[in-house]
């Protein structure tokens, strides 16, 4: 049985443009996984994951237990169902998604960094490969500060596939940067495949920017 503060907490939203399109986007923060598609959810990670890692990686390199892509399914499906459980459980904090036209094109999951509350840790980040490119993977990073959750967030962190090249592009597009000092145990992926990524809130820093600058012109 869900915990009754589930029930009492509807999602924040809020709607955008998608880029190049005249669709818009809805974002929610989602409070009670009732309110998840499981199966729409799942397979925009599945496909996330198998469209891009096809372009490079063999299934032994995703994992040295998968021998078919069929077998990177499964691994997959797996992945999704961890996640869905940490969610239910309260080990993540925040579950983020963007539907267009009703279908899940794209959802998030954060959990705050349990030594710095402003900072929290991005566990994944998915968007269906046909609606890539779109700006709704910007728009699920700052999705805490958007919907008010952290409005003076100061980083998100993540673990990043040292071999996927489409992620390292796509990350540093949305304003991450590498970060090897950054580490973290990941329950599912080998530590020493994996290399830690921070995005910095832009705003916060020129803040912190025009700080400094005032306090050495006095």
């Amino acid at each position: 049985m869900l915990p009754k503060l589930f029930f009492q907490s509807l999602p924040k939203k809020y709607t955008f443009s998608l880029k190049g399109e005249q669709s818009t986007g809805i974002m929610q923060l989602i409070k009670n996984p009732e309110h998840i598609n499981q199966e729409e959810s799942k397979a925009v990670l599945i496909n996330s994951f198998i469209s891009e890692y096809k372009k490079y990686l063999s299934p032994s390199d995703i994992d040295c237990s998968l021998h078919t892509w069929e077998d990177v399914h499964a691994y997959y499906d797996k992945y999704f169902h961890d996640e869905f459980r940490d969610f239910f459980e309260g080990k993540l904090d925040y579950w983020a998604q963007v539907s267009v036209d009703g279908k899940i094109a794209g959802w998030a999951t954060f959990e705050r960094e349990h030594k710095n509350p402003k900072e929290v840790y991005m566990n994944l980040l998915v968007v269906d490969p046909k609606y890539q490119q779109k700006g709704i993977g910007g728009q699920l990073v700052n999705a805490l500060i958007n919907l008010k959750e952290i409005p003076d967030l100061n980083a998100v962190h993540l673990l990043l596939r040292k071999k996927n090249q489409g992620g390292r592009i796509f990350y540093s597009k949305l304003g991450f940067n590498a970060d090897p000092e950054y580490q973290r145990a990941d329950n599912f992926v080998d530590l020493n495949l994996l290399e830690g990524w921070t995005w910095k809130n832009p705003a916060l820093q020129h803040h912190e920017e025009s700080t400094l600058t005032s306090s050495v012109m006095i």
